[in-house]
């Protein structure tokens, strides 16, 4: 029973990786202004609420990516599941974004591109 559910967790990880893959791809459509992007919530945290975020473009196939992000969600919380995981319980908020070279980034409090802090490994798929 147990092997079983290791692999099925491992299916898991490997889909997440590549929906993650498929939606940053999607997400990272050209912007010309900062009201043009937006923080799309990703992933599961064993407590509730997204793991992580990734920017992007309202000018991207904004259906397309809530589709992938609903899946991205349900197979997070099924892996959670598996795993019998616990996590911090700690909110994400998103960060703020911003149209950087005409792109979608997340930014820092001077407005320079920033790196979106890296979810715990518990919670991250």
């Amino acid at each position: 029973m147990m092997v079983a559910v290791l692999l099925t967790a491992g299916c898991r990880v490997d889909e997440l990786a590549r929906l993650e893959g498929e939606i940053r791809r999607q997400a990272d459509a050209p912007c010309v202004r900062d009201d043009e992007c937006g923080a799309l919530p990703l992933g599961a945290k064993a407590c509730g609420g997204p793991a992580f975020f990734v920017p992007y473009s309202v000018n991207a196939d904004t259906t397309r990516l809530l589709e992938l992000a609903a899946r991205h969600r349900r197979l997070s919380r099924e892996r959670l599941e598996a795993e019998q995981a616990i996590g911090d319980c700690r909110v994400e908020t998103p960060p703020p974004v911003a149209c950087l070279a005409g792109r979608c980034r997340f930014t820092d409090s001077t407005g320079t591109a920033a790196e979106a802090p890296a979810p715990a490994p518990a919670d991250r798929e």
